[in-house]
């Protein structure tokens, strides 16, 4: 969120970095939550483990309850910041884990329960901008292909 943007200028945006559900909770009270954003970047919390090559340590530190309970997070944010947008806005919904569970099982599922929905073709999407990187339908980077941190994300658009 840009404080000026959206005319919050006492908007500590340091604060709310790990504070989500409270930062669209609070944008709901204030424009309401029928749908007036045009855009909106989720950058869920997530595992990390798009950064093992950076953080090795991380592999240790991860078991299969944290990622369930990552992806009952990561599932409740997507659905909470879907509901800010109006029709024909985007939601892109991102991580930097390469584990389906966070990323294309959240993705689908989102979709298979929002109708209103439907997935935009990030490859075509950046290609438009200029900027050729083989991903595919989601953006899947990782450091064996893309020499960059493993990373993903979802542009999805509200049709109604």
């Amino acid at each position: 969120l840009n404080p000026e943007r959206v005319s919050m200028p006492d908007f500590d945006i340091d604060f709310c970095q790990d504070r989500r559900d409270e930062v669209i909770s609070y944008v709901q009270q204030r424009y309401g939550s029928d749908g007036k954003v045009d855009r909106v970047l989720v950058d869920s919390p997530c595992s990390g483990l798009g950064t093992l090559r950076r953080n090795p340590d991380l592999k240790w530190r991860q078991n299969a309850e944290d990622i369930a309970e990552l992806a009952v997070k990561q599932t409740n944010i997507l659905a909470s910041a879907a509901r800010l947008l109006k029709p024909g806005g985007r939601i892109v919904y991102a991580t930097c884990s390469i584990l389906f569970e966070e990323n294309q099982a959240i993705v689908e599922a989102f979709l298979a329960n929002n109708s209103d929905f439907r997935l935009l073709n990030s490859q075509e999407i950046l290609r438009a901008q200029q900027i050729e990187v083989e991903c595919g339908e989601m953006l899947e980077l990782y450091p064996h292909r893309h020499n960059t941190d493993g990373f993903f994300a979802a542009a999805l658009e509200k049709q109604r």
